[in-house]
């Protein structure tokens, strides 16, 4: 298959395939809106690969330095607009825009 174009980010690589420049691997979060208003389709499924994973790990102490606290609270401010994100807890995944962090 001849490549049309390339790029290094995962919604320049969606927006391509939308417009029919080729397939694109993205992630699903990223790829499920342009899928859901008919603009990609789902191909080889089953091949997916594994979810990303991210942590934020840090010391626990009595009080949480405000500088990690605020950093926390921003990165979980900014993934719950990313509807594929999930929050763990005790075993139980639910989206992180439903967790109530």
């Amino acid at each position: 298959m001849p490549v049309h174009a390339a790029a290094n980010s995962w919604s320049v690589l969606s927006e391509l395939a939308a417009a029919g420049l080729g397939l694109a691997r993205v992630p699903e979060y990223l790829a499920a809106p342009a899928i859901a208003r008919g603009e990609l389709v789902a191909v080889l499924a089953p091949f997916q690969p594994p979810p990303e994973q991210l942590f934020a790990v840090y010391a626990r102490t009595r009080q949480t330095p405000a500088r990690v606290a605020g950093f926390v609270q921003a990165l979980r401010a900014f993934l719950a607009h990313w509807p594929g994100c999930l929050y763990r807890s005790n075993g139980v995944e639910v989206p992180l825009a439903q967790a109530g962090l």
